[in-house]
C-alpha cells in the first residue's frame, strides 16, 4: 500500500528515516544468514533481539530476504533459457547455406557472445547459486 506522509516534523522525519535504516540493515542481515543456511524460525528471533523489532517486523524482514533470494533463483532461470534460446536461434540462422562469408563471420561472432553469457548463467543454474544482489 502507497502512502504520503504530509505535514512531518523534523523530528518524525528523523524517526522514520531510523526506522527505515533499521528495517533495511535486518532484511540485509537476513539475507545473508540465509544464504548461510540459517533456519527462518530462528532468524527470526535472532533478528527482532538484535535490531530491538517486534516479531511481526522482525517477520516481514526475514520474509523479504527470503523473497528476494527466490526472485534471484527464478531470474537465474529465466536468463538461462532466454540465452539458449538466443544461441538455438543464431545456430538455425547459421545453418542457411546463402549467406554470405561476412554475414557468417558476424553471426559466429554473435553466437559466441551469447553462448558465453549462456555459460556464465548455466554455471549459476549448476551450482544453485546466483549473481551477487
Amino acid at each position: 500500500m502507497k502512502a504520503i506522509l504530509v505535514n512531518l516534523s523534523n523530528e518524525q522525519k528523523a524517526l522514520l528515516n531510523n526506522l527505515m535504516l533499521v528495517f533495511c540493515t535486518a532484511i540485509r542481515y537476513s539475507f545473508k544468514r540465509l544464504l548461510e543456511g540459517q533456519f527462518i524460525g530462528d532468524l527470526e528471533k535472532v533478528v527482532a533481539h538484535k535490531y530491538n523489532l517486534n516479531i511481526r517486523q522482525a517477520k516481514d524482514a526475514v520474509e523479504s530476504a527470503r523473497q528476494t533470494i527466490a526472485s534471484q533463483h527464478e531470474l537465474v532461470k529465466l536468463y538461462h533459457g532466454n540465452y539458449s534460446k538466443k544461441v538455438e536461434a543464431l545456430v538455425k540462422k547459421l545453418k542457411n547455406p546463402r549467406l554470405s562469408v561476412r554475414k557468417v563471420k558476424s553471426l559466429t561472432a554473435k553466437r559466441e557472445k551469447r553462448q558465453r553469457r549462456l555459460d556464465y548463467w548455466t554455471a549459476f543454474l549448476t551450482s544453485k547459486t546466483f549473481p551477487p544482489v
